[in-house]
């Protein structure tokens, strides 16, 4: 089956491109930042060991799902670039 779809100029290409998202810079260091922040204020102040487990889990979710973003975001931009046929360091992908 024949696609009725034209592919896409290097002038579309680089207009997707330049209206697409930005990749975020790595978030781990922020959220140690935090944790970090966290243990002072449960050393210092009353939060229940409860609370802190908490706090320091929903903590790592969040850096779990950052980083899948990050790679999901990697491995479609790779695909996209392997379909356009562009020569770029995720080709291999």
């Amino acid at each position: 089956m024949k696609s009725n779809k034209r592919p896409v100029t290097d002038k579309q290409w680089k207009n997707y491109k330049q209206r697409a998202p930005k990749i975020p810079d790595y978030t781990c260091p922020q959220i140690d930042d935090v944790l970090e922040r966290i243990e002072k204020i449960h050393k210092k102040q009353k939060l229940s060991e409860f609370q802190h487990d908490q706090l320091m889990k929903r903590m790592e979710r969040l850096r779990k799902a950052n980083d899948l973003l990050r790679e999901s975001g990697i491995y479609w931009y790779g695909i996209a670039k392997k379909i356009k046929g562009g020569n770029d360091k995720y080709n291999d992908l």
